[in-house]
């Protein structure tokens, strides 16, 4: 054994009971979760196993797990998604304080293997043939890759396979010459290379690798999507990810990043207005900085503000004069024997009924607003820094506008109560 256990946690101490790093692969009928740096090792077993006619059954398959070793103490390698357990009902844990070698069963079929080990004449109902040849998996710069539980010598654990080298060692990629693989079966790295995009128009799909596919996951990370590790591999889990990321968006869920896939990720939240229109962030932040130029320079101000502090109101109402380029107005009266538009309290906390309708941007603007007030400063040098630059208060709103929808969708709530309170009882 190259890696002792306790090497073996610190090699892969990123992954350890990390069950949203993993990724999930088809192992034969099964599907294991595994790290993702170790797939193409988990294919080169199937490919030995289905080259000895090996049944792997389902329910007696175990992959990642969080849990302590069995027989020790510390984590399992179960736990760092680098050890999977194989048919455990017929290749059962003993210990052997004798230190004794393996018992392999010489029937001819699985099944026979099985009763064999049953009845305690073996260990396994794997075959010596196998085991050779799952040990003989190398990568590129000849590392051997597994270790195999049968061959320890005070336990015998023949369920169990486990990765044998460093993450560092693994990158060298998977010596697919010294797999034995199932007939018609073609390596990986031998297949034709339709997974690899050269276009650079077009879209990102399962299998696709490189440095688009891990620009693609790191943004779908800062949006909060899981894609395990961003390593530029283009597997199931990424898929979903960028499905979840469709759906988020209205866009079709292919799980494929096609090209309105990746301008939805590019771009900023956008918002969206009562009467049906899309702004985006920086286009509300540019109307707010060209309103607060105008009303400084129409009211001949410097950009500092009293000392006092300021009306958090008359700011908003000053705004809005400056954005619509009309006064504000009284709110107007209703005419005689009609009943007047019910405004829910966010209307009111935004200016009463002038402001109806515009409660999804100006939610936006009153964020600013707040943010410069509890910072002091209202001018335009609050806002851009001598380079040009957005200031850091800007950047730190950007953040922020992902949450504005609640605000929308809190209103609606509120205006629904506010008609049902109005609306006059019926007649008896």
């Amino acid at each position: 054994m190259a890696q002792t256990t306790s090497q073996q946690r610190e090699n892969w101490r990123h992954f350890e009971c990390n069950q949203g790093a993993m990724t999930l692969i088809d192992f034969g009928p099964d599907r294991i979760r595994v790290a993702p740096p170790t797939v193409d090792a988990w294919h080169a077993l199937a490919m030995v196993l289905a080259a000895h006619n090996y049944n792997i059954r389902v329910d007696d398959t175990d992959s990642y797990n969080c849990r302590a070793i069995k027989g020790g103490t510390g984590p399992s390698l179960h736990s760092y998604g680098i050890a999977l357990d194989v048919n455990a009902s017929t290749n059962p844990f003993r210990l052997t304080p004798d230190n004794r070698e393996v018992k392999f069963s010489t029937k001819p079929t699985q099944f026979e293997r099985g009763q064999e080990v049953k009845l305690g004449i073996a260990d396994t109902d794997m075959t010596p043939e196998m085991i050779s040849d799952v040990l003989a998996i190398q990568t590129q710069n000849g590392v051997r890759v597994f270790e195999w539980g049968g061959n320890w010598k005070d336990r015998k654990d023949a369920m169990h396979f486990e990765l044998d080298l460093s993450p560092q060692e693994l990158q060298a990629g998977i010596n697919f010459d010294t797999v034995k693989k199932p007939s018609g079966v073609v390596a990986p790295e031998q297949r034709q290379p339709e997974a690899v995009v050269m276009d650079e128009t077009a879209g990102l799909s399962r299998g696709t690798r490189g440095d688009r596919v891990r620009e693609l996951q790191i943004a779908l990370q800062q949006r909060g999507f899981q894609v395990g590790q961003a390593d530029g591999i283009f597997g199931p889990l990424t898929q979903a990810a960028v499905a979840a990321f469709q759906a988020s968006e209205d866009l079709p869920e292919t799980g494929m990043a096609d090209q309105a896939t990746m301008r939805a990720l590019t771009r900023g939240p956008v918002v969206v207005m009562n009467g049906g229109g899309t702004m985006q962030q920086d286009d509300i932040l540019r109307m707010l900085i060209a309103a607060l130029a105008r009303k400084e320079a129409a009211d001949g101000k410097t950009a500092s503000p009293p000392a006092s502090g300021l009306a958090t109101p008359r700011i908003l109402q000053a705004l809005v004069a400056a954005l619509t380029g009309q006064p504000v107005a009284p709110a107007p009266t209703s005419p005689t024997g009609t009943v007047p538009p019910v405004l829910s309290p966010i209307d009111n906390a935004l200016g009463g009924q002038m402001l109806a309708g515009k409660k999804t941007a100006l939610s936006i603007i009153a964020y600013v607003l707040l943010e410069l007030v509890s910072t002091k400063t209202v001018g335009t040098s609050a806002l851009i820094n001598s380079d040009g630059t957005a200031h850091s208060v800007l950047q730190t709103l950007i953040a922020s506008f992902g949450g504005l929808g609640v605000l929308a969708k809190v209103d609606r709530v509120v205006q629904m109560l506010g008609l049902i309170a109005a609306k006059p009882p019926a007649p008896k």
